[in-house]
C-alpha cells in the first residue's frame, strides 16, 4: 500500500532502483482482504514480518531496513532516512566512508531517541491528533481510512518498532549481506502470510539495552531533584523482530 502513493512512488523512482522478492513459492493473494484490514485498523503503523523493505548498496550490502506497511507520510519519512545514510555511509561512487559506520551509529542513536519520543506523544491522550496533523485520509480500493482516536495503538506500535530498529543498527559494526539478513530481522508483530514451503523469518538475538527516555521525560528529570529512579527508567528494552 505504501508504494501506490503517487509521493512515495516518486520519491523511490528518483532516489532508487526498486526490486522486488518473494521469499517463497506458490503465494498468490488477490482478494485484497488483509490489506483493508490493514487500511481500516492499522493504516498508520503495521510493522509486521509479513513485509519487508530493504535498501542495498550495489554490492549487495543492506544499510538500511524496515519491516512493515506505513501511511505514506510515514513511509516517506522512512524513504529520506534510507538516503541520509547513504550518503553517511558512502561516497558519490558508493565507496564506504572512512568514518561512514561512526557517523551512522550517531544518526541511528538520534533517530532511535526522535522516535521514542513520538511513541510518548502516541501515548498521550489526544496525541494522535498532534501526529496525524497533515496526513491525508486514504481510499484503498474502496477501503477508506478516516484518523481518529483509534489511530493510537497504531501509532504506539509503529514508533516503538522504528525506535528499536535503530537502537539496534545503532549497534551493528559491520553492514550485513542480503543473504545474511532477509531471513533474519527486527519486526514489531508476528502477522505472516508465509506458505508452508516458505523459508520462515527468525527473530535474531539481542542484547538487553537500557530503555530510551523520551524528550518529554528527560526535560521533566533534569529539572526534579535527585530522588531516585522514580520513573523506572532502569527497565530494559524489550527485542523486538520482523
Amino acid at each position: 500500500m505504501s508504494f501506490s502513493d503517487k509521493k512515495v512512488a516518486e520519491l523511490v523512482n528518483t532516489k532508487f532502483v526498486a526490486a522486488w522478492t518473494n521469499r517463497g513459492p506458490g503465494f498468490n493473494n488477490t482478494e485484497f482482504y488483509t490489506e483493508r484490514g490493514i487500511v481500516s485498523r492499522n493504516y498508520e503503523a503495521y510493522p509486521t514480518k509479513n513485509i519487508c523493505t530493504f535498501f542495498l548498496s550495489p554490492e549487495g550490502k543492506v544499510f538500511y531496513y524496515v519491516a512493515g506497511s506505513y501511511s505514506p507520510e510515514i513511509f516517506v519519512k522512512i524513504l529520506e532516512t534510507a538516503s541520509a545514510l547513504r550518503t553517511t555511509l558512502y561516497d558519490d561512487k558508493m565507496a564506504l566512508k572512512e568514518k561512514g559506520m561512526a557517523q551512522a551509529k550517531e544518526l541511528h542513536q538520534s533517530k532511535a531517541e526522535a522516535y521514542d519520543d513520538l511513541r510518548a506523544e502516541a501515548e498521550r491522550p489526544n496525541g494522535w491528533q498532534s501526529l496525524t496533523q497533515g496526513f491525508a485520509p486514504n481510499n484503498y480500493r474502496g477501503k477508506r481510512h478516516v484518523h481518529s482516536a483509534s489511530c493510537s495503538w497504531s501509532l504506539k506500535e509503529g514508533y516503538e518498532y522504528l525506535s528499536a530498529l535503530h537502537a539496534d543498527w545503532s549497534t551493528q559494526k559491520a553492514l550485513p549481506s542480503f543473504d545474511e539478513i532477509r531471513y533474519r530481522y527486527l519486526y514489531g508483530n508476528d502477522f505472516t502470510e508465509e506458505t508452508g514451503d516458505s523459508t520462515h523469518i527468525a527473530r535474531p538475538e539481542q542484547t538487553e539495552k537500557p530503555r530510551l527516555i523520551a524528550k518529554r521525560i528527560r526535560t521533566q528529570l533534569a529539572e526534579r531533584p535527585k530522588t531516585g529512579d522514580v520513573f523506572g527508567i532502569s527497565s530494559p528494552l524489550q527485542a523486538i523482530g520482523h
